[in-house]
């Protein structure tokens, strides 16, 4: 009977402390610097502070638990790294959280080794490990999804070659188009959200935005008819701080 009484009051005072560090901390943090936004602040305050501190406190607790929470972040986090690299938009959601807890859990695994070590031994490197491993996993990810990218990208050059025609169509007396949205042809919105266009000396550029967020504003497949990267001073150099080419007379572009 006094060891299932000790058990259960061992239970409520973990599920306090994991209250405490998931949300009350937080909430104090939100409430007292959030201002105006209090709330939004609480619950940015909840994923900044609540998770990372849940997560030290049980797994420097229990390692297996600590081993545990490292694959619930580290798995999504290969698989979500690989489909970043590729469309560079959506996933940015979950990217940018998951690349956050990998850090705290760096810290927490090397922390780790020390908090184990006498009663594991060698066993404690396990979740220093395991962030090594998802470091390296995480690059052959984003290379992949960068592979896919491009591998899409030729499959559907004839039709980036169709909307050249149309944006060189549309181009009069040298004034730029862009198109946005409902603005581009139905046949070409699968290829970008907003298509710049113009023409100058006789030179076609045109700029597929397909991609957004962390740590480019924006990403473009640039189309240039003469397949040389305009010199220093001029806009697209002003527009574009990193490019190389992808395919003749292409760029792959970003901000």
């Amino acid at each position: 009977m006094e060891t299932s009484r000790l058990k259960h009051i061992g239970i409520i005072l973990d599920v306090s402390i994991i209250l405490v560090l998931l949300i009350g901390i937080p909430t104090f943090l939100g409430l007292f610097f959030g201002g105006a936004a209090r709330m939004g602040s609480v619950i940015l305050s909840v994923f900044m502070f609540g998770v990372p501190l849940t997560f030290a406190y049980l797994g420097l607790r229990k390692m297996k638990a600590l081993i545990w929470i490292n694959l619930v972040i580290s798995i999504p986090l290969v698989v979500v790294s690989g489909i970043f690299a590729y469309e560079k938009s959506t996933t940015q959601i979950l990217f940018m959280p998951l690349v956050l807890y990998s850090v705290v859990l760096a810290i927490i695994n090397f922390t780790a080794i020390f908090v184990f070590w006498s009663e594991y031994d060698s066993k404690a490197l396990i979740p220093i490990g395991i962030s090594v491993a998802t470091f390296a996993l995480c690059i052959c990810s984003i290379i992949v999804g960068d592979h896919v990218n491009l591998f899409v990208f030729n499959r559907r050059i004839s039709q980036f070659e169709d909307a050249i025609r149309m944006i060189d169509n549309r181009i009069v007396d040298s004034n730029p188009i862009r198109l946005r949205g409902e603005e581009i042809p139905e046949e070409y919105r699968h290829l970008a959200y907003f298509i710049y266009g113009e023409k100058k000396n006789g030179i076609l550029r045109a700029d597929f935005y397909w991609g957004s967020g962390f740590p480019c504003k924006h990403v473009a497949y640039v189309y240039l008819s003469n397949d040389e990267i305009p010199g220093k001073g001029s806009d697209f150099r002003k527009d574009w701080y990193r490019y190389h080419r992808i395919k003749e007379k292409w760029f792959r572009v970003s901000d």
